[in-house]
Protein backbone atom coordinates (compact mmCIF):
# COMPACT_ATOMS: atom_id res chain seq x y z
CA UNK A 1 0.00 0.00 0.00
CA UNK A 2 1.59 3.76 -0.99
CA UNK A 3 1.92 6.13 1.65
CA UNK A 4 -0.66 8.86 1.88
CA UNK A 5 -0.25 12.18 2.83
CA UNK A 6 -2.79 12.93 5.64
CA UNK A 7 -3.85 16.02 7.77
CA UNK A 8 -3.96 15.18 11.12
CA UNK A 9 -7.38 16.14 12.76
CA UNK A 10 -9.16 14.93 9.63
CA UNK A 11 -10.50 12.16 8.78
CA UNK A 12 -9.53 9.96 11.64
CA UNK A 13 -6.03 11.14 11.67
CA UNK A 14 -6.66 12.95 14.97
CA UNK A 15 -3.76 14.01 17.40
CA UNK A 16 -4.42 10.74 19.98
CA UNK A 17 -3.56 8.24 16.94
CA UNK A 18 -0.47 10.05 15.91
CA UNK A 19 0.13 10.75 19.70
CA UNK A 20 -0.62 6.46 20.50
CA UNK A 21 1.39 5.54 17.44
CA UNK A 22 4.31 7.04 18.16
CA UNK A 23 3.94 6.25 22.03
CA UNK A 24 4.54 2.46 21.82
CA UNK A 25 7.55 1.94 19.51
CA UNK A 26 9.47 5.05 21.85
CA UNK A 27 8.67 2.62 24.89
CA UNK A 28 9.39 -0.34 22.96
CA UNK A 29 12.84 1.08 22.58
CA UNK A 30 13.32 1.80 26.48
CA UNK A 31 12.80 5.27 25.40
CA UNK A 32 10.30 8.00 27.79
CA UNK A 33 7.71 9.13 25.25
CA UNK A 34 7.38 12.63 25.48
CA UNK A 35 5.04 14.95 23.61
CA UNK A 36 6.65 17.57 23.84
CA UNK A 37 9.68 16.38 22.78
CA UNK A 38 9.09 13.69 19.97
CA UNK A 39 5.76 15.26 18.79
CA UNK A 40 6.08 19.03 19.45
CA UNK A 41 3.33 19.05 20.61
CA UNK A 42 3.71 23.06 22.03
CA UNK A 43 3.36 23.90 18.13
CA UNK A 44 1.86 21.53 16.41
CA UNK A 45 -1.85 20.39 18.61
CA UNK A 46 -2.71 24.42 18.58
CA UNK A 47 -2.36 23.63 15.29
CA UNK A 48 -4.39 21.26 14.77
CA UNK A 49 -7.19 22.04 16.90
CA UNK A 50 -7.20 25.47 15.18
CA UNK A 51 -8.34 23.86 12.01
CA UNK A 52 -7.17 26.35 9.66
CA UNK A 53 -7.77 26.11 6.06
CA UNK A 54 -4.39 27.47 5.43
CA UNK A 55 -1.97 25.72 7.99
CA UNK A 56 -1.60 22.77 9.81
CA UNK A 57 -0.06 19.78 10.64
CA UNK A 58 0.54 16.66 8.40
CA UNK A 59 1.80 13.36 7.60
CA UNK A 60 3.51 10.50 5.63
CA UNK A 61 1.16 7.69 6.91
CA UNK A 62 1.82 4.11 5.67
CA UNK A 63 0.80 0.84 6.88
CA UNK A 64 -1.03 2.25 9.52
CA UNK A 65 2.05 4.34 10.85
CA UNK A 66 2.59 8.50 10.70
CA UNK A 67 6.73 8.35 9.46
CA UNK A 68 6.87 11.57 9.24
CA UNK A 69 4.99 14.81 10.75
CA UNK A 70 5.62 18.59 9.54
CA UNK A 71 4.02 21.98 10.11
CA UNK A 72 2.42 23.71 6.84
CA UNK A 73 0.94 27.07 6.06
CA UNK A 74 0.75 28.87 3.20
CA UNK A 75 0.11 32.78 3.05
CA UNK A 76 1.12 36.07 1.36
CA UNK A 77 4.45 36.55 2.32
CA UNK A 78 6.07 40.08 2.45
CA UNK A 79 8.90 40.60 -1.06
CA UNK A 80 6.61 38.12 -2.61
CA UNK A 81 4.21 38.08 -5.37
CA UNK A 82 2.18 34.94 -4.96
CA UNK A 83 1.51 32.89 -1.41
CA UNK A 84 4.01 31.08 0.16
CA UNK A 85 4.18 27.05 1.80
CA UNK A 86 6.42 26.86 4.28
CA UNK A 87 7.18 23.54 5.44
CA UNK A 88 8.74 23.44 9.04
CA UNK A 89 9.60 20.94 11.96
CA UNK A 90 9.98 18.25 10.47
CA UNK A 91 9.60 15.30 12.86
CA UNK A 92 10.24 11.60 12.21
CA UNK A 93 8.59 8.92 13.84
CA UNK A 94 10.50 6.76 16.83
CA UNK A 95 11.69 4.05 14.51
CA UNK A 96 13.56 6.33 12.16
CA UNK A 97 14.36 8.78 15.00
CA UNK A 98 16.00 6.42 17.54
CA UNK A 99 16.10 2.74 16.48
CA UNK A 100 18.80 1.58 14.26
CA UNK A 101 16.66 1.65 10.98
CA UNK A 102 18.67 1.55 7.50
CA UNK A 103 19.44 5.22 6.43
CA UNK A 104 16.90 4.50 3.55
CA UNK A 105 13.90 4.50 6.08
CA UNK A 106 14.97 8.25 6.41
CA UNK A 107 15.68 9.22 2.94
CA UNK A 108 12.37 7.46 1.95
CA UNK A 109 10.38 9.56 4.66
CA UNK A 110 11.92 12.77 3.50
CA UNK A 111 11.69 12.61 0.25
CA UNK A 112 8.19 11.32 0.27
CA UNK A 113 7.29 14.16 2.48
CA UNK A 114 9.01 16.58 -0.34
CA UNK A 115 7.02 15.37 -2.98
CA UNK A 116 3.94 15.60 -1.07
CA UNK A 117 4.24 19.30 -0.06
CA UNK A 118 5.16 20.18 -4.19
CA UNK A 119 2.21 18.22 -4.83
CA UNK A 120 0.07 20.42 -2.09
CA UNK A 121 1.22 23.86 -3.48
CA UNK A 122 0.34 22.29 -7.16
CA UNK A 123 -2.87 21.42 -6.09
CA UNK A 124 -6.17 23.57 -6.19
CA UNK A 125 -7.24 24.68 -2.91
CA UNK A 126 -6.38 26.48 0.14
CA UNK A 127 -2.50 25.65 0.18
CA UNK A 128 -2.01 26.18 -3.24
CA UNK A 129 1.37 28.20 -3.74
CA UNK A 130 3.85 29.79 -5.86
CA UNK A 131 6.65 29.50 -3.89
CA UNK A 132 7.97 26.76 -1.32
CA UNK A 133 10.20 27.41 1.66
CA UNK A 134 11.29 23.73 2.65
CA UNK A 135 13.04 23.63 5.91
CA UNK A 136 15.51 20.75 6.12
CA UNK A 137 15.81 18.85 8.99
CA UNK A 138 19.90 18.43 8.56
CA UNK A 139 22.82 19.93 7.09
CA UNK A 140 23.46 17.17 4.95
CA UNK A 141 20.36 17.20 3.74
CA UNK A 142 20.87 20.62 1.84
CA UNK A 143 23.45 18.80 -0.79
CA UNK A 144 20.85 16.14 -1.61
CA UNK A 145 17.93 18.69 -2.53
CA UNK A 146 20.16 21.41 -4.14
CA UNK A 147 21.23 18.83 -6.47
CA UNK A 148 17.47 17.34 -7.31
CA UNK A 149 16.14 20.67 -7.60
CA UNK A 150 18.85 21.60 -10.33
CA UNK A 151 17.58 18.28 -12.21
CA UNK A 152 14.28 19.43 -11.63
CA UNK A 153 15.77 23.15 -13.05
CA UNK A 154 17.18 21.46 -16.40
CA UNK A 155 13.58 19.53 -16.92
CA UNK A 156 11.70 23.10 -16.04
CA UNK A 157 10.01 21.83 -13.24
CA UNK A 158 10.46 24.75 -11.23
CA UNK A 159 11.26 28.17 -12.25
CA UNK A 160 14.06 28.25 -9.54
CA UNK A 161 15.86 26.59 -6.26
CA UNK A 162 17.65 28.21 -3.57
CA UNK A 163 19.38 27.21 -0.75
CA UNK A 164 20.02 29.56 2.10
CA UNK A 165 21.13 28.41 5.10
CA UNK A 166 18.86 25.23 6.49
CA UNK A 167 16.28 26.67 3.96
CA UNK A 168 15.46 25.33 -0.06
CA UNK A 169 13.72 28.04 -1.49
CA UNK A 170 11.57 27.10 -4.48
CA UNK A 171 9.76 29.32 -7.15
CA UNK A 172 7.15 26.69 -9.50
Amino acid sequence: MPSEFVRIGTHGHDWGNLSQDWRQPTENLNEQFVEEDQLRSEIFKPLVDRNDSRAGIFAIYENGTYHAVCQLNAAPLPGYTAPVMRMRHLTFSPHIDLSDEPIDTYVTALVNTFFEVVSLCKAEGSMKAQFLNFHLPSPSDRHLFTVAGNRFLAHNLFKSVEPKGAWLYIKF
